[in-house]
């Protein structure tokens, strides 16, 4: 957008055209100091044309020069562009310099601080050794995007885990820009614990937090629910742990034990062991069972 000189400029990008007009207040003749006798404008910020005049200018006579500046960030995060210009002239081998003028052009806008939060987590399989199961122990990363969506410049940018439990990691972001984001400066990781796995997910909340040219910080909030795949493994393995012993004429005695392992990734409940013994004594065998024990288990008293 082009705006004329002292008018309000909404956003970076907007360019100000600026119109210098210099007039001969004396009553000389007078030519610039330029090439060729040129009138020249210092401006503190613009780079200023000023048309041919090689005849110079005769008392009450004047010229117009142009440029224009293009608004940057830093003038919207100060409402305000200002810049000073003089000229000068020559009479005779005389030089004359020209007053100062300023000229100041606002912020035609509210600053509107705004700032997001994307908060991304995925889980590593591999830390506990089984690469397609989460397990206890095994760990979700955090990537953590900020964004800034409002018109003015945020700086000393902070990520923080909210609720506990995920280490956050990262310095602070320096500055963003309206429009600008930043994805790589803060990590977080969290480990995995069996109360997550039954609950077949970890939620978690982060808060990023920046700090506008003028006015309170600014916070915005992004809550990250991460799944967890229920895998329900369970495993038996039997052995003879002692026998078999003969008790007596055709009668032997042998000690089994079995081993009940989950080997899935959440908790397994009402786990019941049973074992057919005919299976492993078929008719004519005949077979009893002299006692049950377990350290984990209720005991059927019936043994059957």
């Amino acid at each position: 957008k082009t705006i004329a000189s002292g008018d309000n400029y909404t956003a970076a990008g907007d360019i100000i055209e600026y119109e210098y007009l210099l007039t001969n207040t004396g009553n000389v003749t007078i030519i610039g100091t330029g090439t060729a006798g040129l009138f020249e404008v210092t401006d503190d910020k613009v780079t200023v044309t000023c048309p041919f005049t090689p005849a110079g200018l005769v008392p009450g006579d004047s010229v117009t020069c142009t440029g224009s500046y293009d608004v940057v960030q830093a003038d919207a995060d100060r409402k305000s562009v200002t810049n000073v210009a003089k000229s000068g002239a020559v009479y005779d081998v005389t030089n004359i310099e020209s007053n100062e003028d300023t000229e100041t052009a606002n912020f035609g806008d509210t600053h509107r601080p705004v700032i997001s939060l994307t908060k991304t987590g995925t889980v590593d399989m591999t830390v506990t050794g089984r690469a397609d199961v989460a397990d206890a122990g095994d760990v979700i990363n955090y990537t953590f995007t900020v964004e800034n969506m409002g018109n003015v410049t945020l700086t000393n940018i902070t990520v923080e885990d909210t609720v506990g439990g995920v280490t956050v990691t990262g310095p602070p972001i320096a500055s963003l820009g309206p429009g600008e984001s930043d994805n790589t400066s803060y990590t977080g990781q969290y480990t995995i614990t069996a109360d997550d796995l039954n609950n077949l997910s970890f939620a978690n909340t982060a808060t990023a937090t920046g700090t506008p040219p003028e006015g309170d910080d600014v916070s915005v909030e992004d809550e990250e629910v991460t799944g967890l795949n229920e895998t329900p493994l369970i495993g038996l393995a039997k052995r003879v742990v002692s026998g078999p012993t003969s008790v007596g004429v055709g009668t032997w005695q042998a000690t089994y034990e079995l081993l009940v392992r989950n080997y899935g990734n959440v908790t397994l409940t009402d786990v019941q062991v049973s074992d057919d013994l005919t299976a492993a004594f078929p008719s004519p065998n005949t077979f009893s069972v002299v006692s049950v024990t377990s350290s984990d288990l209720s005991v059927n008293p019936g043994f059957d």
